[in-house]
């Protein structure tokens, strides 16, 4: 996510300023360049962040807590305590998620506004500079080919390459004043530092919401400042003119204009830098205090380093979702919260059911966007019911060994009264997780609806619920249903059973399969009731 992204690489700025400004305390120590330092910071804060984007990160392995097995690609842990602490983090994540995309499209925007505006600004820069060289005139001053302008410099500028600029009241200065500013330009000349300053523009153009690139760039320009102070140093100036000089043209200095970068029209605070800069003494303790420096500015590259990076935005992929009836292995549950009764309903002695379809993907999670709500007695059974099913785990369902996305239909029974526990097979019937086919229902005869029980399948057809009828029994290798292990496992009332009993004894089945050969299965499932439809009324 874009917000995610900013943040991490405005911290890898940081880091990486830091690491600069210390390794510039080593440099100065021994008079050596800095502004290279702050060139290679500005060059890692733009490119390290995009870099973290395009090179994948080392897979990670889950992280198991006590108590938890790991199951191929899957952390099952213990059962919880209680459903809350996997149903709130699985809704935090749902509210956090969102509202942290929903910020992606403005500050896109934001970044290309702000983007855009610092584009035209060194655009018009350019064109402001070369419409005023127009009244410029070349001339040749101390045996240097200049530019000659009413109110501009002493500058280096970029006009069919780099030439020096001096301001009109510059011819009448001193001679020895006059020297040490073309010194100093033709320094920066040779040192191509206009170029560089405005790389550093570039930069600031590209990611403007990089509020440590700014000072790294203010930085640089202070460093490029400074170590041209060094080499007009180095060629035999004298450090108390040249420092009066700085003053006093820094003083007469106009405003610049973006692609006119110029040692003298800096703020008085940092010319003072420089002088100091130039005139203090040699520091003592030089190795101790390098090594200091040097420590700290790896310690936060390090730092830099060790960021953890957002993960990539997952690529949408159309994948193909399988029917439950169409791979050689289902989908299986390894562990889901505890299922809370609602305590309203439970007081009341109210029990109910819910069917919701879902898809599981390839990893064993639940594709939460994916849940629908088949059937459902009661909303509040239905809100449990997606809770559990978003935070459950699965075994992947797999076709040839290779692991798919399955739509399945998953049922929650709520029953004031636990239903029985599955008994053991008779010898010769198989389970039904121990067959590789299930047995299918391909007919089953309407249901009869109690006549007894009209008033209520009326209030049922009114609430537009269905009701369901738990069944268990045995289906033999022929797909019938052997009529004298039907059992009811769960049900609202008794008034249903005889029917439900009858639609199983009547119903016809695939039957299910071990390695082909039709086997008798123990199953369970739901039986849906139907409330009647309301009578026609009647005309005389």
């Amino acid at each position: 996510m874009i917000a995610i992204w900013m943040l991490y690489a405005s911290a890898l700025s940081l880091c990486f300023g830091l690491a600069a400004l210390a390794l510039e305390r080593a440099a100065r120590l021994w008079a050596r360049p800095r502004r290279f330092l702050w060139a290679v910071a500005i060059a890692a804060s733009l490119l390290v962040p995009v870099a973290g984007l395009m090179i994948p990160g080392v897979p990670v392995p889950p992280r198991v807590a006590p108590g938890s097995v790991l199951v191929e690609d899957l952390v099952v842990g213990p059962p919880p305590a209680s459903r809350a602490a996997p149903v709130g983090v699985s809704r935090t994540q749902r509210k956090i998620g969102p509202l942290i995309a929903s910020l992606s499209r403005p500050l896109l925007l934001l970044w290309a506004g702000a983007s855009l505006a610092l584009a035209l600004g060194l655009l018009r820069a350019g064109v402001t500079l070369r419409r005023r060289a127009r009244g410029w005139h070349a001339a040749v001053v101390d045996g240097t080919e200049v530019l000659v302008a009413p109110d501009l410099g002493p500058a280096v500028v970029r006009l069919g390459g780099l030439r020096v600029v001096l301001p009109e009241w510059a011819l009448a200065a001193e001679p020895a004043a006059r020297s040490l500013m073309l010194l100093h330009e033709n320094e920066h000349r040779a040192a191509r530092d206009p170029d560089l300053l405005l790389g550093a523009t570039v930069a600031l153009m590209l990611v403007p919401w990089a509020l440590p690139l700014w000072w790294q760039v203010r930085r640089l320009q202070l460093a490029v400042e400074t170590d041209c102070d060094g080499r007009v140093m180095r060629a035999g100036a004298d450090a108390h003119a040249y420092g009066v000089l700085l003053l006093s043209v820094g003083a007469r200095s106009t405003s610049q204009p973006l692609l006119a970068p110029t040692a003298f029209s800096e703020a008085r605070t940092l010319l003072e830098r420089r002088i100091e800069a130039m005139t203090s003494p040699s520091p003592k303790w030089r190795l101790v205090r390098t090594a200091l420096a040097t420590g700290a500015g790896t310690l936060v590259v390090a730092a830099a380093c060790m960021t953890p990076r957002p993960a990539p935005a997952p690529t949408p992929q159309r994948e193909r979702v399988y029917a439950e009836d169409s791979v050689t292995e289902r989908p299986r549950m390894l562990h889901h919260p505890q299922l809370a009764y609602p305590d309203s309903l439970k007081a009341a002695g109210i029990g109910g059911h819910v069917l919701l379809e879902a898809v599981i993907d390839t990893t064993g999670r639940v594709d939460s966007g994916s849940v629908r709500t088949v059937s459902s007695s009661h909303p509040a059974f239905e809100a449990v019911a997606r809770d559990v099913v978003v935070a459950t785990t699965f075994r992947p369902g797999r076709l040839d060994g290779r692991a798919v996305a399955v739509r399945v239909r998953i049922p929650f029974n709520f029953s004031v009264t636990p239903g029985p526990p599955a008994p053991q097979p008779p010898p010769g019937v198989y389970r039904e997780d121990s067959v590789t086919e299930r047995p299918r229902l391909l007919s089953r005869p309407p249901l009869t609806f109690p006549d007894s029980l009209r008033a209520f399948g009326d209030s049922l057809r009114e609430s537009g619920v269905s009701y369901r009828v738990y069944v268990e029994a045995i289906v033999d290798s022929t797909g019938h249903a052997d009529a004298g292990s039907v059992r009811i496992l769960a049900s609202w009332h008794p008034g249903f059973d005889a029917a439900a009993r009858a639609a199983v004894i009547a119903s016809t089945y695939a039957p299910g399969r071990i390695g082909g050969r039709a086997v008798p299965v123990m199953i369970r499932f739901p039986i849906e009731v139907e409330p009647p439809s309301a009578p026609a009324p009647q005309h005389r």
